[in-house]
């Protein structure tokens, strides 16, 4: 999901993060390698569709000639609801973005504490974390910790950074780290598909035509630089790093693909 909001001084923050995240819900779903699928295709199929168009209709609002103040402004979505549909509409839409913000913090939850459960599955985080509910099977434990990290964290990074500069610094986090990680599964496919002497040209071609459109999404966030993008930047290098080193320490690390995960 990309999500922008517009800064002071015409910057722009993107977060291209969400759209996969029902894909982490795969161990938990009914015929999940049909149901993801399509969940995931029209998910992107919807999003395509409604981000052409609201781009398209927010330019011819604001006016083509224009544009170059568009981003000179907070929300210059709402100031454009108000100036063609009033208080009723600026309503609706702000109802709407809020409703956004907290679907999103409940994906991102969601994705971060599968990818928690799986990791101390798989022994790289503490045993604890791969427990699962009695009665709902969700890991329960991973979501609770990253619950309150993420409480945690936006609530120390608001105070210390103010409520924009934060959401600029996590949104760096979410978005390019998501888009690292794409570009990362990107190329293990082909290795993985060859181990399961299944690789063909597909598993080869799509992966790089991606990847290349990460590549350009990761380009774009980085239009416009301040100490802000620096900082979350080099927070997500710094974490990768320690990642790597955590994986090369790691010597029990032992993927254990549950029935219905593989590919």
């Amino acid at each position: 999901m990309r999500g922008t909001l517009a800064l002071q001084g015409g910057e722009e923050v993107r977060s291209y993060a969400g759209w996969g995240s029902m894909t982490f819900l795969g161990g938990e779903a009914k015929q999940a390698h049909v149901n993801i699928r399509r969940g995931v295709i029209a998910t992107i199929t919807l999003l395509v569709i409604f981000f052409t168009f609201a781009s398209y209709t927010m330019t011819v609002g604001w006016g083509p000639n224009n544009m170059s103040t568009y981003f000179s402004n907070f929300v210059p979505g709402l100031i454009e609801a108000v100036k063609y549909g009033g208080f009723i509409l600026a309503s609706i839409i702000f109802i709407f973005m809020a409703n956004s913000g907290f679907v999103d913090t409940v994906a991102i939850i969601n994705a971060g504490s599968r990818d928690m459960y799986t990791m101390a599955k798989d022994n790289a985080l503490p045993s604890q974390l791969s427990l699962t509910h009695k009665k709902y099977k969700s890991p329960h434990i991973s979501l609770i910790v990253m619950t309150a990290v993420g409480i945690a964290l936006f609530t120390i990074t608001g105070w210390v950074l103010g409520p924009l500069n934060a959401f600029l610094v996590t949104g760096l986090w979410t978005g390019l780290g998501t888009l690292i990680d794409h570009i990362m599964v990107n190329a293990a496919l082909p290795f993985y598909m060859k181990k399961r002497n299944r690789l063909n040209s597909l598993h080869v071609i799509i992966p790089i035509i991606a990847t290349l459109i990460f590549g350009f999404a990761i380009y774009a966030s980085f239009t416009s630089i301040n100490i802000y993008v620096i900082i979350g930047t080099t927070i997500v290098a710094a974490w990768l790093i320690a990642g790597a080193i955590l994986y090369y320490r790691k010597k029990d690390l032992r993927v254990k693909l549950e029935q219905g995960e593989e590919i």
